[in-house]
């Protein structure tokens, strides 16, 4: 697979092959049974407030996990595990039971920007670039929970899971 010089714009579709991560909690389940727990998969409040309301995820040859979690806000010492996903694997994820009101998951370039001057900039520092994110997380309304709570734990299943180097 050929990788991109430089992320997408945002919105683009990642390209088919790419791996992505989610840096996240160890569960109390975790060290028995070596699987990330389904709500690591819900959308912060950063992410439900940001102009793009995706799950984050790092694109892991633009950004190691130790650059992701600096970009963290708080509480950056208890985001241990680092949760893997082809991005293929993603996009074919439907709930269990399937339902045609939900959309198919998909991963996307979302750039980090900040203000400069009270304008908004792409984000220059290390490991910014892989910055993405999944789509199709967001439960609309009138679309009943169950279906939400099955993707967010096909995610779990699927995720490759190792413990983040100090």
């Amino acid at each position: 697979m050929s990788r991109p010089p430089e992320p997408g714009r945002t919105w683009d579709p990642l390209p088919p092959g790419e791996t992505v991560f989610r840096l996240v909690r160890e569960s109390k389940d975790y060290r028995e049974t070596r699987k990330v727990s389904p709500e690591s998969f819900t959308l912060s409040q950063a992410d439900k407030v940001a102009e793009l309301k995706v799950l984050s995820v790092w694109v892991d040859h633009l950004t190691t996990p130790q650059q992701a979690r600096e970009f963290m806000e708080s509480d950056k010492q208890s985001y241990r595990l680092v949760a893997r996903f082809n991005v293929d694997q993603v996009r074919v994820l439907r709930p269990s039971p399937d339902s045609p009101r939900v959309p198919y998951l998909d991963v996307v370039w979302d750039r980090l920007m900040i203000d400069q001057d009270g304008e908004k900039v792409p984000d220059t520092r290390l490991g910014a670039e892989g910055h993405a994110g999944i789509t199709g997380l967001i439960r609309p309304e009138g679309v009943e929970r169950i279906y939400y709570k099955s993707l967010r734990s096909k995610l779990a299943d699927l995720a490759t899971v190792d413990v983040l180097a100090e």
